[in-house]
């Protein structure tokens, strides 16, 4: 059986910071979603930017029906002058 050094968690923006073996592991603390990443930065920029995809887009709800986009086609007349 394989031994895993677990190091202390660290509480990051919205998520937990836990060195794991050779790297972190990193979880969201309201979906309990979780990622593990080679190093401390990466842990962090993750945190991040859960964090702010929760903050921003949390609420929200999917869109049921997706907009129609009307695309244009513009032609204009290009003079040369000589």
């Amino acid at each position: 059986m394989k031994q895993v050094n677990i190091g202390v968690p660290t509480g990051y923006r919205g998520c937990i910071i836990v060195p794991v073996g050779d790297g972190f592991d990193v979880v969201d603390r309201a979906s309990g979603r979780w990622m593990h990443v080679p190093n401390q930065r990466t842990a962090k920029w993750n945190a991040t930017v859960w964090t702010r995809l929760r903050d921003e887009f949390g609420e929200s709800e999917p869109l049921t029906v997706l907009p129609t986009v009307i695309a244009e086609v513009v032609t204009r007349k290009v003079m040369v002058m000589k």
